[in-house]
């Protein structure tokens, strides 16, 4: 992986996805068509059966129609008329009450699928971006933040869409009523138009509330968890802090409610005039109405049916422009998954694995060709930095004895910045690491350990350099230094694969199901019958596995009910027999360990050492981010960090002998220890 740079196009090559500066250039209409296809794709019958329901609202709004005529015939004694108008309105009334019936169920099966829908494609696109700096990416973050705070919104976007073709096709109805019965009740829906119009600019006022409350709902929800939790009440609790706290989740509340209550001020002065429009325009009408029946200008069967037509008009009027909210709402945030999806599609186009071999062949080759090291520098180790000392016109200082033995990683210049921030966190970083060896990373908190790592594992991508592993492109296991406490199986936290779950559980129906191993994978490892179990044994949870009451398949957590928990060593032990499994089963041909034993006492620590030192396969390479020295001793390869450059590197033999900073913390904790 390499610093991303702007190159010419080639028309020859399909182009990634066009990348779009901000939600808003997805059209409305591009919203509203994805959302019906999704429903059509993802709950095709019951949306047919949902659409029942607008055309009986339809059927509804001529109502007032027979309405008149039924009044007609009993003023003319017509009782065939009078009874066939009154059959039709039963029906009417039946076939409402059905829909609605129907429509209610359909439309909730419909809400799941395609809130399921957007999920899953939202999931899939954030997945496929290849690092952690383009997720982070300010504006595809906050996007996503919203996306994840409003995710009962887009669960809610086809409910909002039918109900809204409901109100369509009953102001249809009834504006066919209208003109049959008495055409200038029209202009009861024309009362509409200026709220209609204010609402639609008011849209980019809602838009711009949700994004500046992001951030604060987020800090928000981080307050609230930090006030329920148990452990933050104990905490609480001896520092006496519940009233401090309280007092700062108030003050983020308000913050958060600050831009919806300025919109919501907006609005009020925005829609006071407009909203009372209607109502004065029915009130004219229906005194108008009045004044024709006491003068005895009018029939009183086309007033009655005039009044019924004047209050299902107001009705519908009304609702007009608070159902254009909703709309406006639910569409903005499919305009935003829409956007999410593109952005993480462009990225993940752009960053092919196709693209990052053909980079590494590049950069391999411009690197061998001004490179003015002698040929046998390959059967070295090599670092060098601005914190490494060299001699003008030689080589970089050898970091390892002599071996025979292939380049694995090779970083030329590597620099990272992270996002936001003016420093640099590493400084033009040299290093080529060899096949099959151990690398301790060591050095004081920040001092570019882990950044270094993420880099090496692909989790981020460079600001400037190289950093690419040479060879056949391979799987990569680690534990981080964040490890995550999955609320799942034992099975599943260590597996953590769908399909590895299902073999693995297929086992004892097929013991034949075994994968064959790869060049230069140990075969005993992937035949194993039960790698799972193996992976905790190999990290001392065998005993634990044994006193669960359903082994492999017991829920591990607190959230669930029969749920079991582990202590936060046994937890961070479990993160490491994944990364294992991962080597194991799955075949990973780099591992790494972030301070993978912090939650260990020493004596435990030493233990696991010996799992970080074991390798697996000649093709492995091996980092491990330690604090413990008496560990770091025995890699292959110790880089000592300060201030994001490797300020020494070598065996353990060899940084003692030069007296640097390795020997200095090294020392510092023998004599601790010797004290204690």
């Amino acid at each position: 992986m390499r610093a991303t740079e702007p190159q010419a196009s080639d028309s020859s090559q399909s182009s990634p996805p066009a990348r779009m500066s901000s939600p808003r250039d997805i059209s409305r209409a591009r919203a509203v068509s994805d959302v019906m296809r999704r429903a059509w794709r993802s709950a095709r019958e019951a949306f047919l059966l949902a659409l029942i329901e607008p055309l009986a609202a339809l059927t509804g709004g001529l109502a007032p129609v027979f309405v008149t005529l039924m009044v007609e015939g009993a003023l003319q004694h017509n009782a065939q008329l009078m009874g066939i108008c009154a059959g039709i309105l039963a029906g009417v009334v039946f076939l409402n009450i059905c829909a609605t019936v129907v429509g209610t169920t359909a439309r909730l099966n419909v809400i799941r699928a395609v809130g399921h829908s957007y999920d899953a494609s939202i999931a899939r696109g954030l997945a496929a971006v290849p690092y952690v700096d383009q997720l982070a990416e300010p504006q595809l973050a906050a996007a996503t933040q919203l996306l994840t705070q409003r995710a009962g919104l887009l669960a809610q976007i086809a409910n909002g869409w039918l109900s809204a073709l409901r109100i369509i096709m009953q102001f249809i109805g009834v504006a066919v009523s209208a003109v049959l019965i008495w055409p200038w009740l029209v202009v009861i829906p024309l009362g509409a138009i200026p709220a209609l119009l204010i609402e639609n600019r008011l849209d980019a006022v809602d838009e711009q509330a949700e994004t500046a409350s992001a951030s604060k709902e987020e800090r928000r929800d981080l307050l609230y968890e930090t006030v329920e939790t148990p452990l933050a009440r104990n905490e609480s609790t001896l520092w006496h802090a519940g009233a401090y706290l309280r007092d700062r989740f108030a003050k983020t509340l308000r913050g958060w409610r600050a831009p919806y209550d300025r919109a919501a001020g907006t609005r009020y002065r925005a829609m006071a005039l407009p909203t009372l429009i209607v109502p004065l325009v029915t009130a004219v009408v229906i005194i108008f109405l009045t004044l024709r029946i006491t003068t005895g200008a009018a029939m009183a069967s086309a007033l009655a049916g005039a009044f019924l037509v004047t209050l299902q008009l107001k009705d519908v009027t009304w609702a007009v422009p608070q159902l254009l909210r909703g709309l406006l709402g639910s569409t903005r945030a499919v305009r935003r998954a829409l956007w999410v999806e593109e952005q993480c599609a462009h990225y993940a186009a752009t960053s092919t694995t196709e693209e990052r071999h053909a980079n590494a062949g590049s950069v391999a080759e411009t690197a061998r060709e001004n490179t003015t090291e002698a040929p046998a520098c390959r059967e070295q180790t090599k670092v060098a930095g601005q914190g490494h000392a060299e001699v003008a016109g030689q080589p970089p200082v050898s970091a390892a004895p002599s071996q025979a033995c292939a380049v694995a990683l090779r970083c030329e210049g590597l620099t990272y910045r992270y996002p936001g921030t003016e420093e640099n966190a590493l400084h033009d970083v040299n290093i080529e690491i060899p096949a099959g060896s151990t690398v301790a990373l060591v050095g004081r908190n920040g001092s570019g350990k882990t950044t270094f790592l993420d880099l090496a594992l692909g989790l981020r991508q460079p600001s400037a350099g190289v950093c690419e592993w040479e060879g056949e492109a391979t799987g990569v296991a680690a534990t981080l230094q964040d490890f995550l406490r999955y609320e799942a199986t034992v099975m599943e936290n260590v597996a953590f694969s769908r399909d590895r779950v299902a073999k693995l559980a297929n086992r004892a129906k097929e013991p034949n199901l075994v994968q064959e191993p790869k060049a230069g994978q140990d075969a005993n490892l992937t035949r194993e019958a039960d790698p799972v179990r193996a992976a905790l044994e190999e990290v001392q949870l065998g005993g634990v596995l044994a006193d669960l009451p359903e082994g492999e398949d017991t829920v591990l957590g607190t959230r669930w009910q029969g749920a079991h928990d582990l202590s936060g060593g046994q937890w961070q032990r479990l993160a490491v027999a994944r990364a294992r499994f991962q080597l194991r089963y799955a075949q990973a041909g780099r591992i790494a360990y972030d301070e993978a034993s912090s939650a260990l006492d020493a004596f435990a620590e030493e233990q696991l050492a010996k799992v970080f030192l074991d390798k697996t396969g000649h093709a492995n390479v091996t980092f491990y981010v330690t604090h413990r020295m008496s560990i770091a001793k025995n890699a292959d390869l110790i880089l000592v960090w300060h201030n994001g450059e490797i300020l020494e590197s070598g065996t353990h033999a060899a940084l003692m002998a030069q007296g640097g900073l390795y020997r200095e913390m090294f020392e510092a904790q023998a004599t601790g220890l010797h004290e204690a």
